[in-house]
């Protein structure tokens, strides 16, 4: 009887001595990581729990808050500790947008044991930047054809895992196109790889500046969008008009014109600065510009950044100023013997001058014969342009014989 009293009494020292040990265990609970990106799944572990007993699971915000209440990603699930007391499960981290950038915290409590353990890790995204470099790009509409402008699109991580990268581009211009981006799987801490954004602009497109977006995604909320500048411009395109015609100014065989208003920019970015040459296209002339009488072409040019476009006009400059004549002093002559008339062999010569120059002088007696009394002589001027002027002069002869 005593040998089975000590029996038994040993048995429930041995229990209680179990049930002890088991209570005074330290349970843990730990994620693979301290960081997950939205969509992506923490592997959960645990150690020191009862063998066999449920233990409950469940990730909170921490502290808690948003929608911990009524997301099924936030309510608690339960795994089996095996027959070392440890236990393993797996979380897959919500890609809406509460969870991006938060605390979490995972808490394990055992069911018989009454272990508790936890462990915080937040949820941050993979993706961490796109960059265009250069941030700006300027460019020439083509005439005809295609011309191609490109980019580097570099793309950083900001947490270490896997990466399944798509590339989008928008903000396409009416006119421009692009190439596709190759996505990439990027595992660990590994770079993301850069790539070249080629954008290809047909003659259709507009002049203007564009804000160009590509974003890089990992699927749900890991994604980012970078931004670069695309200035498109123009070659200028231009018309003239001839100017009319202007009168010489006085004393001089010449105007000063001024010009500028008969020439209208059709096209052109960057708005074009306009020049002018009396050659196509030579040494410029200054606005206003003194243009000889006559005829003269001007070339116009207009230029910018994408080239040039020369338009011609003309300017007309007529002398209408007379030329100046003064005729020569008064002849007096007495007749010749026996005739009723003298023979002059010389007038003189009027004094003439124009502001282009003198053409001819010329009067109306071609004759040196004059008869007795008083003969007027006209004298004209007539200037290179063809404009005219006279004066008289007087011939007198006296009959001074006797009859």
């Amino acid at each position: 009887m005593k040998l089975r009293l000590r029996s038994l009494f040993l048995t429930l020292f041995a229990i209680v001595l179990t049930s002890a040990n088991t209570f005074s265990q330290t349970a843990t609970i730990a994620t693979d990581a301290l960081d997950y990106p939205p969509g992506s799944t923490a592997i959960i572990t645990g150690t020191g729990f009862q063998p066999g007993e449920t233990v409950t699971l469940q990730v909170l915000h921490y502290p808690t808050c948003c929608d911990d209440a009524t997301s099924p990603d936030h309510q608690p699930f339960t795994t089996i500790a095996d027959a070392s007391g440890n236990v393993s499960s797996s979380w897959l981290v919500p890609g809406d947008q509460d969870e991006l950038g938060a605390t979490l915290k995972l808490t394990a409590v055992g069911a018989s044991s009454g272990l508790t353990a936890s462990e915080v890790f937040t949820d941050a995204l993979n993706i961490g930047s796109v960059t265009f470099a250069p941030t700006s790009e300027t460019g020439c509409i083509p005439s005809t054809g295609t011309t191609t402008i490109s980019y580097t699109i570099h793309s950083a991580r900001s947490n270490n895992g896997t990466v399944n990268g798509i590339f989008t581009v928008s903000g396409l211009p009416t006119g421009v196109t692009s190439n596709s981006l190759a996505g990439f799987t990027s595992n660990g801490g590994n770079a993301f790889p850069d790539r070249t954004l080629t954008l290809t602009i047909a003659n259709n497109a507009s002049p203007s500046t564009y804000t160009i977006s590509v974003n890089l995604s990992a699927g749900g909320t890991d994604n980012k969008t970078g931004t670069g500048d695309l200035i498109l411009n123009i070659k200028p395109s231009i018309s003239a008009a001839n100017l009319g015609s202007f009168n010489n100014a006085s004393g001089t065989c010449g105007a000063s014109v001024t010009f500028g208003s008969n020439i209208t920019i059709n096209s052109g970015s960057p708005t074009p600065t306009i020049s002018y040459s009396l050659s196509n296209f030579g040494t410029t002339i200054s606005n206003p510009y003194t243009f000889p009488v006559g005829t003269t072409t001007v070339y116009a040019k207009a230029s910018n950044s994408c080239g040039d476009d020369i338009k011609s006009f003309t300017v007309v400059v007529t002398d209408n100023e007379k030329p100046t004549i003064t005729a020569p002093v008064t002849v007096n002559a007495n007749n010749d013997a026996g005739v009723c008339s003298a023979t002059v062999s010389s007038l003189g010569t009027p004094t003439t001058g124009d502001n282009c120059g003198v053409q001819s002088v010329s009067n109306d007696h071609p004759s040196t014969t004059y008869p007795v009394g008083t003969t007027t002589v006209t004298w004209t001027v007539t200037d290179i342009h063809g404009n005219t002027n006279t004066a008289t002069q007087s011939v007198i002869v006296t009959d001074n014989e006797k009859p």
